[in-house]
């Protein structure tokens, strides 16, 4: 998929910090609202929605989704698994790492219903980048 068509009016132009889904989709944040684009045929078929917004206060310094490794129960082969996308935010109080389940192993950009970012590390100062292990 080609992303050079996308319109200038479209909120992911204007965001702050930027993370790539492992299929088709781009998450960005602007302030503490984190948002994917979602690239179908053309730029007018893609869609572009809310995500999460995050603690008043909070702002979005890092996004990425993150590969684990787990066992398939049938053939006991390890398979990649992308269903968490990971998030740090600053405020006044410090900084935070959230952990957000994505929707059908990660296939999907949006969030497991009914479920909420969890708060996996905190800090206190500033904090730019996260470093995911396994």
């Amino acid at each position: 998929m080609d992303f050079d068509e996308i319109s200038s009016e479209r909120g992911l132009c204007h965001a702050d910090v930027y993370g790539a889904h492992q299929n088709n989709s781009i998450y960005f944040a602007k302030g503490n609202v984190l948002s994917y684009y979602q690239k179908n045929a053309s730029d007018l078929e893609s869609l572009e929605a809310l995500f999460y917004e995050f603690p008043a206060g909070e702002t979005i310094a890092f996004i990425q989704q993150t590969e684990l490794l787990k066992k398939n129960e049938e053939s006991g082969e390890e398979e990649s698994d992308f269903s968490n996308l990971i998030v740090l935010t600053n405020s006044a109080s410090g900084w935070k790492l959230y952990r957000c389940p994505l929707e059908g192993d990660g296939l999907s950009p949006t969030l497991v219903p009914n479920k909420q970012p969890v708060v996996i590390a905190a800090g206190k100062g500033y904090a730019r980048f996260a470093l995911p292990m396994q």
